[in-house]
Formats: C-alpha cells, structure tokens, sequence
C-alpha cells in the first residue's frame, strides 16, 4: 500500500490571493525576483531563497540567471509563501478562465491580464485605399512589450527545459528502487509541479504570440 502524503494545512485565502498575484507580477515583468548578481551570476536573497532553490547552480556563461528564471515559477511562488503549490495552480486557473470570459464578452484578442484597449476596427475597402494612418505610440509601445514578454517567457522555457533533464535524471534513478511507490517519487523528484509548471508557460506563450501577431496585422 502506497503511503500517504500528510495533509497540507489550508491557506488562508488572502495567501493564495498575494501569491497569485505575484506570480502574474513576475510572469509578466512588472515584479522582479530579491536578488543581486555576484561573481556574473544571480543570486537571490536570502529572504527569497527557498529550499526549492537549492541545487540549482547557475552557470556564468549557459545560465547566468538560472536562478532568477527560477524564482519567478509556480514552483517557487508557491514555496515563498508556504503554499501547497496546487492552490495556487488553481488560482490562476480561474483566474485565466474569468479573462477568457471576460475577453470573449468583449470580443478583445488574448489574454494578458492587463487592458489591450479597443481593438481597431477593420478599414473598409475606400478606407483601404487612402494612405494609412500612423500606429498609436500606445499600440507599438505595447506590441513592443508583447515581443520582450515573448522573449522572456521563451527564456523561461528554456531554463524549464533544462530543470525537466535533471528531474528526468532523478526519476529515472529513483524508479530503478522498486521498493518505493510511484507517487511518492513523482512528488519527491517535483515532476508533476514541474509538468505543471510547463503546460502554465505554454499556455502564457501561446496567448502572447496570438496577441501579438493580432497586434502586428493592425499596426
């Protein structure tokens, strides 16, 4: 029989809000990791640092800032405020679904927790033919926001990539002893919040790259 896991205390709801809250401030670059860099590379604080951190060795010239794209997971949000990192998934899973809502009612494109503004309404063909208005400074500074968000979130993936190789590592010995129960390897390993952690920067990438070539066909 397989043992069991002890119950995690709930969290009072306003935790799970605070986290939620910073993880979309990280995620989006309106909040940024406690750390500094030493000797080229960063490192967080110790305020920030979590025991999910340790392990994790930067490398000065692949992965200068493992740490900091580290500090900015599911994962790690959840362990800096002491969550079970289930309620915090689910917080932001309702979270995207009320924007989904909220933007299929109002018929604005992506997801990005923040107000894209009106959309641009599509020129009839007369329109078409007259020279076209310069883009809003507002519109291509936000598309120019799109492309860094782009950017960063595929640097995440990257450092995601890079953290599932090493998980692989670790399952792939732990379940050569067949004493142990599968579940408890998967929690002990951090495969299933790691698997977790990649279908959240997944889905966050796809909504921006929609949005942002949304934005670049009215530009």
């Amino acid at each position: 029989m397989s043992p069991r896991r002890p119950t995690a205390e709930p969290a009072a709801p306003e935790q799970v809000q605070a986290a939620a809250d910073l993880f979309e401030a990280r995620q989006s670059g309106a909040a940024e990791p406690e750390g500094a860099w030493r000797d080229r590379v960063w490192l967080p604080s110790e305020r920030e640092r979590r025991p999910c951190c340790s392990g994790l060795t930067p490398d000065r010239l692949k992965d200068p800032q493992k740490l900091k794209s580290h500090c900015r997971t599911l994962h790690h949000v959840a362990a800096y405020f002491d969550l079970d990192s289930r309620l915090l998934r689910a917080e932001l899973r309702r979270r995207r679904q009320a924007r989904e809502r909220a933007g299929a009612a109002s018929g604005s494109v992506g997801s990005l927790g923040a107000d894209l503004g009106p959309r641009r309404v599509r020129p009839t063909s007369a329109a078409r033919l007259a020279p076209e208005e310069p883009a809003s400074t507002e519109a291509a500074a936000l598309h120019a926001r799109l492309v860094r968000l782009v950017a960063d979130k595929r640097a995440d993936l990257g450092a995601l990539a890079r953290r599932a190789g090493e998980t692989c590592a670790e399952l792939a010995r732990q379940l050569e002893d067949e004493g142990q129960a599968v579940e408890v390897i998967l929690a002990e390993t951090g495969a299933v919040d790691l698997a977790a952690d990649l279908k959240t920067l997944i889905d966050d990438i796809q909504h921006l790259v929609i949005t942002r070539d949304t934005l670049r066909r009215v530009l």
